[in-house]
Parts: structure tokens; sequence; C-alpha cells
């Protein structure tokens, strides 16, 4: 597989500008994001368009621009010539949202194949986020693409759900301590985010609550959350989700664990800004979370202060500034110094961390050490770790084979300016 190379300032270039656009589409304001886009692109050449098309298809938002743009198509060809590189980024986002359809229709199935199954079994299953935020948040569905199916079980009916879904042909391709991810058997892989398959993202991803490490606050779904649940409309199909207020929470929560991770999708930032704008008072929210705990109040706030940051205009100020109250002063400071662009998939490859900041969110750690086991695993797993020939652990070759997982802290060039991207086409 052959490799592209990017250079770091272009994508960091075309992230701004695809915000911006996204931003304006939030506000529905179609006509200035057509036209911020033209002023911003018009010397663009063909190396950053392609950077802007890889850009889009990291954060998820092909399909997004595809349909902004898509509005001020003949407004453009009547005042500009084509070019190479402008038409390729057309072609490739609107070639992303045909795929995406596709896919989307292959989500669907399977989740209502399953969660059809598991009705009859007396399981009750919660779809979360993607799918429930594709069919109900967005003007057309194939706006939103996903990797997988979210779907919730209890604990308690965790393993009888796993034994009613391979009975149905699927298989477990990876099982976590809150989760196992489950595949037709004929799914190809999904190497990157910008894979052209159609069949690929057919797997569903079964929860029994929420992987909210390295931030401490766990999430397991129980009969709480189930009697704040609603009832969701999938085309012709109901299936269960969350409530606005629970779907709020696991969405914050997930940028809030991106940003530490540094992996940050700029379409779950775009859930959660829509999502708070069907909400109608933040203290209405902070009610029911308080019932969840307290670390939920206190880390909701980064992803509310993220969400500002890039969507000025949206809800997401008011919330930002209503959470404040609930976390310490480091908290309220670090999310202002944080560079989105360092937190996209592109993150990794872009210069050393800032150490200072990922223990800052921490706040009750107090070094580095306790910040790279809590951000890893945790601590229950670690003795799980099967034994050597001679009955010890080998903790050495334990933390190296996790640490691996997650280059952000590992071997960081600061004056690294390009960027290394396999089977881009």
């Amino acid at each position: 597989m052959t490799a592209e190379t990017f250079k770091i300032k272009d994508l960091k270039t075309t992230y701004g500008v695809l915000a911006g656009l996204i931003a304006r589409w939030v506000d529905n304001d179609i006509n200035s994001a057509i036209r911020m886009f033209k002023e911003q692109t018009h010397s663009w050449n063909e190396k950053m368009w392609r950077s802007a098309a890889l850009t889009a298809s990291m954060n998820g938002i092909s399909q997004l621009c595809h349909s902004v743009l898509n509005n001020g198509r003949a407004d453009q060809q009547s005042n500009r010539h084509s070019d190479r590189g402008s038409d390729y980024f057309i072609g490739r986002v609107e070639k992303e949202t045909g795929l995406n359809r596709r896919r989307l229709d292959l989500q669907k199935a399977e989740a209502l194949l399953v969660v059809g199954e598991l009705e009859k079994q007396g399981i009750t299953s919660v779809v979360i986020k993607g799918l429930v935020n594709a069919y109900n948040l967005y003007p057309r569905p194939c706006l939103r693409p996903m990797a997988d199916v979210d779907i919730v079980v209890e604990a308690a009916v965790y393993e009888k759900t796993l034994e009613a879904m391979t009975a149905l042909g699927n298989v477990i391709i990876q099982r976590g301590i809150l989760e196992a991810s489950l595949c037709r058997p004929d799914n190809c892989q999904y190497p990157h985010t910008w894979s052209d398959h159609p069949e690929n993202c057919r797997s569903i991803d079964l929860h029994c609550g929420l992987r909210s490490y390295p931030l401490g606050v766990p999430v397991t779904f129980d009969e709480n959350y189930q009697e704040d649940c609603l009832t969701y409309t999938i085309e012709n199909d109901r299936v269960t989700g969350l409530s606005l207020q629970d779907s709020i929470a696991v969405m914050a929560l997930e940028i809030t664990t991106d940003i530490y991770m540094q992996s940050q999708r700029l379409i779950k930032v775009v859930d959660l800004v829509l999502l708070l704008e069907k909400l109608s008072d933040p203290e209405e929210l902070s009610e029911v979370l308080s019932k969840r705990g307290v670390n939920v109040l206190r880390y909701v706030y980064p992803a509310f202060v993220t969400a500002e940051r890039l969507f000025p205009n949206s809800r997401a100020g008011e919330y930002a500034r209503h959470f404040a109250r609930y976390v310490n002063k480091r908290m309220k400071t670090w999310p202002y110094g944080v560079d989105h662009f360092e937190f996209s998939q592109a993150s990794s490859h872009v210069r050393k961390p800032t150490l200072s900041l990922r223990i800052g969110l921490v706040s009750d750690l107090k070094d580095i050490s306790a910040v790279l086991k809590r951000r890893i695993l945790p601590q229950k797993t670690w003795s799980a770790r099967k034994t050597s020939g001679t009955g010890k652990r080998q903790w050495k070759t334990h933390y190296i084979g996790l640490l691996k997982r997650f280059p952000a802290f590992l071997k960081r060039d600061p004056r690294r300016t390009e960027l290394d991207v396999p089977g881009f086409e």
C-alpha cells in the first residue's frame, strides 16, 4: 500500500477553513458559508485541495461539506473556471456522500435485525449515538457518517445478548471490559476513515457501560437510564434511545475523552451542538446529570468549551458558562489553550504533547506516571495479565504493549512537518 505525504501546515489550514464552513451551516447561513469558502480557497493549489479532502474525511464532515457546497455549485461554475484541485475535492466529498448512503442502509438493516431479535428474547436494547443522531438531528441521515452502530444492554443480560447476536451470524472481532464489537463474517476491514469500500462499517458495538477512562467517570447503563429513555423513529421503524440529556452527556464525555487522548473528530462536536439546540434549559441538563454523578458534571464542561470555540453562535457557550461552576480553576483554564487541530486525527504526528494540559484535565492526579496509568486501562484489568512460565507477571512487557497503542506520549517529534497517509486516493 503506497503512502501519500501531506504537509502539516496545509492540513491545519484546511481544518480551519472547513470548520468555519460547517459552523456557518450550523448557523443556517449557507450564503455566507459559500462566500467565505470561495474567498479562502481561491488561491489553493492541487495539494491544498487534496489536504482538504483528507481533513474532511478524517473529521467525518465530507458529507456536510458536499451538502453546503452543492447549494452554491451553479454559482461557483458561473463565476470561476474549473480547476483540477477543486474538482477533485468536490468529486471526493460527493463520492463519499453516495457511499455513505449505501453504508447507512447496511448499518440500519444490521441494527434493526439485532434489535428485533433481542426484543423477541425479552432483552431491552438501547441504540445510542451515531444511528439515532443521523436520523433525528440531520436533515438527511447520510450527512452523519459512523464507523459502527452502538447498542447498550444491562450488564445482567450482556452475555445472553452476545449469544443471541452470534446466533444471528455475527462474530466477535474484539472484546473489552465494557463492550464487544461484532460484525458479519463477510464484513470488509475498515482501515481508514476515508476508505471507499461501500460495505465497510457494518460492525455493531455492544455496550453495558461507557468506557470513559482516563477521566475516571464510570457510566454503567442501568434502570436509571432506561427509565428516561425515549422512542426514536428510523424511517418506518422505531427504536429505543437515550434521553436527550443522557445523549448530550455521552457525547460530551466522548469529546472530552477524545481531547485528552488526542483523537477528536469534528463530527462529534457537530452532534453535540445540534443536541444542545433541542434542549431548552441548562439547569434541566445539570439536574439530570447530578443523578449520574458529580464527575459527569465536571467533565462535560471541556466539551461545551470546545463546541463554543468552534461554533461561537451556538448554545454551547451558554452551557459552558453554566457548567463552569462545577469545575475547578485548572479545568476552567486549560481548554482555552488548546489548538483544535492538534486534537484532530492527525494530532499524533504533529508536535510534542503539552503534558501539563492533560494533567490539568485529570486534576486529582499528581504526577505523569499516574496519568499514564489512568489513561490506558483501569487498574482492575492489570491483574488479569497472564503470567509467564515462572509465575511472575510480565509488567514491563504489559506496559510497553499498552503504551504502543497510544503514540501521543511516545517519540513525538515537534519538528516534524509532514504526515504520511497510506492508502489515500
